[in-house]
């Protein structure tokens, strides 16, 4: 049994944990949430901040996750990615809440500094792992999705065009975090917008075969030996593992790092108190951002590119690649399609390096004390080149055990400060 067959159970138990904690507020009240989460004074900082959340999260998860989940756990996958979203979404509303409660700059690291773990072991090692998967999937991963999507080129214009994005992604990585989270509002929003289109295109052209799709879907999600095999043959189930894990690796819930997102304008906690951000209303809207956050990448990006390969191909012979996606696009909108889907996941993977960019550069930071981030700069930069045009073994693999192990840690931490969780529920005004 691998690490990541625990996932589900440990995702399920902790966040089902947390809705009963939060009386599932904001699903059972989502009128008056989304309310909430929109009057603050300082909205238009929070969604800035969320859009940089979107662009360390959409893209590769949503698109080589997927279909890489779909071919090793099947079209039942999509079901358990789907489920995993409804106890993700209370992960995430608790870590980005205390998140911003516990604020100093440092993000989820705040929350396992306050919740006095291990005599400051457990944050130095979680700012450790961040670290690593910044290179792994904030650099390295996003940089080879890039280098598959522009396979299709001719080998010179394809090597001058890698060029030329490796040149303004550096650029903008240097030029700080008003340039980053700049960058990053203009892109994603485009690129969702286009690849949305794509997949769209493919369901409607298809839509006479959705119900056979759905009823797929379900079949293989359900298709393991329950009543033989109990708890154990739940935790085997490809499907079921799959769909958890290509979860996380989009959404990050439970990972804790997105934080970094929605607390990246508080850069003080006193500076915060004084502008009055640094309060429990202000940590429940940032809460309610993070689930919107879940809801934009797993409940709807996710599942328009599982139903697009579904109803575009013999899932049999469906092998998860980059390039097969590709195909499956060109055989409904044409040549066009590649360019399409070129453009998309070269965005997508821009914003999420740049937003891991800071991700790493906020825990290299933190692990030394704000030296050396020459160093870091220099790494990041020369990661993703490496990335650009060298295929890396088993990176999949690498990114799901640091995210395994991360997720250890924030589950952990949320588990230890429950009962601060518990003031998060909007109108709660208790003081603890």
């Amino acid at each position: 049994m691998s690490l990541l067959s625990l996932l589900p159970l440990m995702i399920i138990l902790v966040g089902g944990y947390i809705l009963i904690k939060l009386r599932f507020f904001y699903i059972l009240h989502p009128i008056r949430t989304v309310k909430f989460a929109f009057s603050g004074e300082n909205t238009k900082n929070s969604i800035i901040s969320l859009l940089l959340a979107l662009a360390g999260t959409l893209g590769v998860g949503n698109i080589v996750g997927v279909a890489f989940g779909i071919y090793v756990g099947g079209a039942g996958s999509v079901f358990w990615l789907c489920v995993s979203a409804f106890f993700s979404s209370a992960i995430k509303y608790a870590e980005v809440g205390l998140s911003s409660y516990h604020t100093g700059g440092w993000g989820f690291i705040s929350v396992i500094e306050d919740s006095g773990a291990y005599q400051g072991l457990l944050p130095k090692l979680y700012a450790a792992l961040a670290l690593i998967l910044s290179f792994a999937m904030g650099s390295l991963l996003q940089a080879e999705a890039i280098s598959d999507a522009t396979k299709n080129f001719d080998a010179k214009i394809r090597i001058s065009l890698l060029a030329v994005i490796f040149i303004f992604t550096c650029a903008v990585c240097v030029s700080g975090k008003k340039k980053i989270k700049n960058a990053v509002a203009a892109v994603i929003p485009i690129a969702t917008v286009i690849y949305s289109f794509c997949c769209l295109f493919i369901i409607f052209s298809e839509a006479n075969k959705i119900p056979a799709v759905i009823k797929s879907i379900l079949s293989s999600a359900f298709n393991f030996s329950a009543l033989s095999g109990g708890v154990s043959a739940f935790l085997i189930s490809s499907g079921i593992k799959e769909g958890f894990a290509r979860g996380l690796l989009s959404n990050e819930a439970g990972a804790g790092t997105s934080s970094f997102s929605h607390t990246s304008h508080i850069e003080d906690k006193n500076t915060a108190a004084k502008a009055d951000l640094y309060d429990d209303n202000y940590a429940r809207r940032a809460a309610f951002y993070g689930v919107l956050e879940v809801i934009f990448d797993t409940l709807l990006l996710c599942p328009l590119t599982a139903f697009a390969i579904l109803l575009g191909t013999d899932i049999d012979s469906f092998n998860g690649t980059l390039g097969e996606l590709s195909t499956i696009f060109e055989g409904y909108i044409g040549r066009l399609a590649s360019t399409l889907l070129t453009f998309s996941v070269t965005a997508f993977a821009i914003s999420t390096v740049l937003c891991w960019y800071y991700y790493g550069r906020v825990s290299f930071s933190y692990l030394t004390r704000g030296k050396s981030m020459s160093i870091f700069s220099f790494l990041f930069i020369s990661s993703f080149a490496v990335g650009l045009f060298f295929e890396i073994p088993s990176l999949i693999f690498i990114n799901d055990t640091v995210l395994f192990f991360l997720s250890v840690i924030t589950l952990y931490t949320l588990m230890r400060k429950r009962r601060k969780i518990s003031e998060l529920i909007i109108g709660n005004d208790k003081k603890g």
